[in-house]
């Protein structure tokens, strides 16, 4: 069974949302343990006037991945980026954002297609987070499991999650990365609650927007 991990930041700040599924925007990871910045220095924590809210992923010197309903209907002048540090708060380095780009077939109603790109120009500057280590969910298990909550999930999401609970990405950790066998695979998009039993955790399946992520951004 293959095993992925939830690099987070720990937060607690609430941004609601009224969509019919849940995006994770509030909360804090469940189950998780203390990481360190340098183990996984690609997260960034996604911030509006300095308070976290989103996480986020470096794709490349510019670009970085996140979760759709993150940016949906935001500015690139709200919102700034703190790169290189352990704790939402302070340390490493802040950076405004230039560019988003929200994938064209984003559903704020379904989560489907929950991807964005955001650019930031000068670079990332940068090679309290937690963790928490995850199986991953069947399509057909994970689709069951949601088919009376929800109507089931698309081919655009990947799940993750322990059949008893306990383990779970939360709200506040939207946009953050999953990450298995070394490579980006999702990215924390909706779920029933947090680390419900019988609920695994939904995320944005990287692999089914490859090519949108490359026409858009060049990476």
């Amino acid at each position: 069974m293959m095993k992925a991990v939830i690099i987070l930041c720990l937060v607690t700040s609430c941004l609601g949302s009224a969509v019919l599924r849940r995006p994770r925007l509030d909360g804090r990871i469940v189950g998780g343990s203390t990481a360190d910045i340098k183990d996984s220095p690609y997260q960034l924590s996604l911030q509006t006037e300095g308070n976290h809210y989103c996480g986020a992923s470096i794709i490349s010197a510019e670009w970085a991945l996140t979760a759709g309903h993150c940016v949906d209907g935001g500015l690139p002048s709200w919102i700034s980026v703190r790169a290189g540090s352990s704790n939402r708060a302070c340390g490493g380095s802040i950076h405004q954002v230039a560019q988003i780009i929200s994938h064209p077939k984003f559903d704020r109603n379904t989560l489907d297609y929950d991807f964005a790109l955001i650019r930031e120009g000068d670079g990332w500057n940068a090679t309290i987070l937690q963790q928490v280590t995850v199986p991953i969910v069947s399509y057909s298990e994970c689709n069951a499991d949601y088919e009376n909550y929800d109507g089931g999930i698309t081919e655009r999401m990947i799940c993750a999650g322990y059949t008893a609970g306990g383990k779970d990405a939360c709200q506040g950790d939207s946009g953050g990365p999953l990450v298995a066998n070394g490579k980006l695979q999702g990215v924390v998009s909706w779920g029933y609650g947090c680390a419900r039993p019988n609920y695994p955790g939904v995320y944005a399946r990287v692999a089914s927007v490859r090519d949108w992520i490359k026409t858009s951004s060049g990476v």
